[in-house]
């Protein structure tokens, strides 16, 4: 069963499936995750988990959640290179405001991997490399 959106995402195996195609395309010289949302932080957090090296997550909050903090995990330091993981880009708000709160953290985006794009998306940091991972093709789109 090729992985979709989402729903895939929470059972065991469809998982690390996807978090192990995902850290084949996570540069060497990224060890920080930013991700947003149930899916993302399953994604990234399974990464994690699977991952032979040591990563690091940051899970960059919505708006309208009530934190004292505008993050979640750890935070990155200036000039940390960083891979933005979801699963899906439709309308790009949930990218928009990740590569904003990089931004205002003077994080390099090295990388962004999904499974899937909705809409094309071109607003990328320059060197930004977006990765679209797609099971029943066997490997990725760029």
């Amino acid at each position: 069963m090729p992985v979709t959106y989402n729903h895939t995402f929470f059972t065991t195996k469809t998982l690390r499936e996807s978090a192990k195609r995902y850290l084949k395309h996570l540069p060497t010289d990224v060890d920080h995750l930013l991700s947003r949302g149930m899916s993302g932080c399953a994604i990234a957090s399974a990464m994690i988990t699977l991952s032979e090296r040591p990563l690091k997550q940051t899970v960059v909050r919505k708006a309208h959640e009530a934190a004292h903090l505008s993050y979640a995990g750890v935070c990155p330091v200036s000039q940390t290179k960083v891979a933005i993981v979801d699963d899906l880009i439709a309308t790009g708000e949930t990218v928009r405001a990740i590569l904003s709160y990089a931004e205002r953290n003077n994080l390099i985006v090295k990388v962004m991997i999904v499974d899937h794009c909705e809409n094309p998306f071109d607003d990328l940091p320059e060197g930004c490399q977006l990765i679209i991972l797609r099971e029943e093709s066997g490997g990725e789109i760029k």
